[in-house]
């Protein structure tokens, strides 16, 4: 009975391996969605009815709230503006609930005696930084996207008007209010996101993989912390990661900056895939 089960572990290991694991196959659909939900977005191209209210259901795939409130989403917002101000304090605003709970966290740990903590430090830390992957991975694209709608106008006269709410002129007046914050959420999102996870990858290279790691301790660390943006790659392609992020990047807020032509957008998009 010893031997069939460490079979059955050894068969179960390599077809993992051999497939991947669960929740590589629901980031790879969590991906196809948010890459879908913004093509009547980024090209101008006549969808059908049906497929643009299917894909404005699938935006609840980029973390956009509005989609929970259906056509009460009407009374709630008016402008592209007040969505767009949404969109940039998400990702601040969850940040400073989880500081927040972090805090009350570890008050509850120090102070707490009668009913002791059954966790680490160290675990909190591992969960943190899983639970910062996996946000950074469902906000990113919807992120880009938003902030360079924002670049996205059109000609009428004399004058840019913004193609997401023809009431605000670009380049003019308070337009510059939101495209200062657009280009520094450029910095911190769109190139910050991938920086900082490629700094900390190329930090831990040497303990990466159980293989090729010399210390045991360092790479059990690692992998708990940061097993979720590389365990699903080889260990050549550790970085695989940021080259997914690129590929959604240019799927949907890249190729809103090609122009309002859908021939190049689309002939830019299969060029992409095909890459």
């Amino acid at each position: 009975k010893h031997d069939d089960l460490c079979d059955k572990q050894d068969n179960t290991v390599e077809s993992m391996e051999t497939m991947g694991t669960a929740l590589m196959k629901a980031k790879i659909m969590l991906s196809y969605m948010q890459c879908m939900t913004f093509l009547p977005v980024v090209f101008e191209l006549p969808f059908p009815p049906v497929l643009e209210t299917m894909l404005a259901l699938l935006e609840i795939s980029s973390l956009d709230i509005y989609v929970f409130f259906g056509e009460l989403s009407c009374h709630m917002q008016t402008t592209f503006e007040q969505k767009f101000v949404f969109h940039m304090l998400l990702l601040p605003v969850i940040c400073v609930c989880t500081g927040l709970v972090w805090k009350v966290v570890m008050f509850r740990k120090a102070h707490c005696k009668k009913f002791p903590a059954l966790f680490t430090q160290e675990s909190m830390r591992s969960r943190l930084n899983g639970f910062g992957s996996i946000l950074s991975f469902g906000v990113y694209a919807g992120l880009s996207t938003k902030i360079f709608r924002l670049f996205k106008c059109r000609q009428i006269g004399q004058h840019f008007y913004l193609m997401a709410d023809y009431s605000l002129m670009c380049y003019e007046g308070r337009w510059w209010n939101y495209g200062g914050v657009a280009i520094a959420c450029i910095l911190m999102y769109v190139v910050g996101i991938p920086v900082v996870q490629f700094i900390i990858l190329w930090k831990h290279r040497a303990h990466l993989y159980e293989d090729s790691s010399l210390d045991d301790k360092a790479h059990r660390q690692v992998k708990k912390q940061y097993g979720s943006l590389y365990l699903h790659f080889r260990e050549d392609c550790y970085y695989y990661e940021l080259v997914n992020m690129f590929r959604k990047l240019m799927l949907t807020g890249g190729l809103i900056l090609v122009g309002e032509h859908s021939t190049v957008q689309g002939l830019l998009g299969i060029l992409v895939c095909a890459f």
